[in-house]
């Protein structure tokens, strides 16, 4: 079962958010502190999270979700996801071997 459980929670979710293509160069990521992209090239690309308009870099946002799916890092707040992909109630019924519902 802990195997199953994994798997579900290691799938990819479509979180709602927007690249921003503009950051102050004083900010910062608040995961891995480093200086957002273009102001460190080896800084993170910076996102914004919808709706709550909080900016999280992508590398850090996509670690973080593996460890806290679906809440922000700022106030630990539900995120707004995109609605399911095709697929994938099927996809999860087989995952917890419910074949009957």
């Amino acid at each position: 079962m802990a195997r199953t459980l994994r798997s579900i929670v290691a799938m990819p979710v479509l979180i709602r958010c927007e690249w921003v293509i503009q950051t102050e160069p004083e900010d910062q990521c608040m995961i891995c502190k480093e200086l957002y992209y273009p102001h460190s090239p080896e800084g993170c690309k910076p996102l914004r999270l919808l709706p709550c308009n909080h900016i999280i870099g992508k590398q850090c946002l996509d670690t973080w979700i593996t460890h806290h799916p679906l809440h922000c890092p700022y106030w630990n707040h539900p995120l707004s996801v995109l609605p399911m992909r095709e697929g994938f109630l099927p996809w999860l019924l087989r995952a917890l071997r419910i074949t009957t519902i």
